[in-house]
């Protein structure tokens, strides 16, 4: 079962935010307590929550992604707040809240970025197609769960945390 997942948010009219404006909502939830919300349609039926989960969630600017990249937290019954509630408002295919984000203090570090990147770079391949990143969303895909393979995802966000302005 996939503990990780890659999300391309997309313009198609009615399904969701703007995507540059999801993104900046995420980013502006994060500065508040380093934690996020974020809705989608997957709803994880065989997710399975670990430690270092981790979501990319993207929009396509050329060849290139706009993308946050976080660590997926335990939602533990939790909603995010009522203005984040509000800007997903009214899309009725997002089914799903996902906590992203996340501080560490042994060091301090984040675990949430935002990042632009070629989607070939993303490392690792779908869970079910073993396909690459730029394979899975080259077409109509929006979400698929993730295999990180050899790549430990939180050392990842760490080394684009470290390469971040």
């Amino acid at each position: 079962m996939p503990s990780h997942f890659i999300a391309q948010i997309t313009d198609t009219e009615g399904k969701g935010p703007d995507p540059e404006a999801e993104l900046d909502h995420l980013c502006s939830q994060i500065e508040v307590n380093g934690e996020a919300w974020f809705k989608s349609p997957y709803q994880g039926a065989n997710f399975e929550q670990a430690g270092n989960s981790t979501c990319v969630i993207f929009r396509k600017d050329g060849e290139y992604i706009d993308a946050v990249v976080a660590r997926i937290l335990p939602r533990a019954g939790q909603m995010p707040a009522a203005q984040t509630q509000a800007f997903y408002a009214g899309y009725h295919n997002l089914k799903t809240w996902w906590k992203i984000g996340g501080l560490r203090l042994d060091p301090p570090r984040r675990d949430f970025v935002r990042v632009g990147l070629a989607l070939k770079r993303t490392p690792g391949s779908g869970w079910k197609t073993h396909l690459t990143a730029d394979e899975v969303f080259g077409g109509e895909a929006t979400i698929s769960g993730w295999d990180f393979g050899n790549v430990n995802p939180l050392m990842w966000i760490q080394q684009l945390v470290e390469r971040a302005p």
